[in-house]
């Protein structure tokens, strides 16, 4: 199973208007209540998942540098979390 981390920040996009991460990878975000993680300003990512819920796709910004350790144990955890239930 892969799971796609999509490490690039705004260079694609899904918002109200285009919708680029659904169309490429076939997921829908989860939503602000489930799928939302926000650390800092600089420090977040958002889950998608497809209708059957086995993939996920994972939307978050560069990963090179001031990453907050908390944002990436939290991002190990749903992986994880996910792995255990599907594979």
């Amino acid at each position: 199973m892969t799971i796609p981390i999509l490490a690039c920040s705004n260079y694609i996009q899904n918002n109200d208007n285009i919708r680029e991460i659904d169309k490429i990878f076939g997921v829908t975000y989860d939503g602000d209540d489930v799928g939302r993680f926000l650390f800092n300003k600089g420090n977040w990512f958002y889950t998608h998942h497809d209708a059957s819920g086995r993939k996920l796709v994972i939307h978050t910004r560069q990963l090179s540098a001031d990453v907050k350790d908390d944002m990436l144990k939290e991002m190990a955890k749903i992986i994880k979390k996910h792995l255990e239930r599907y594979v």
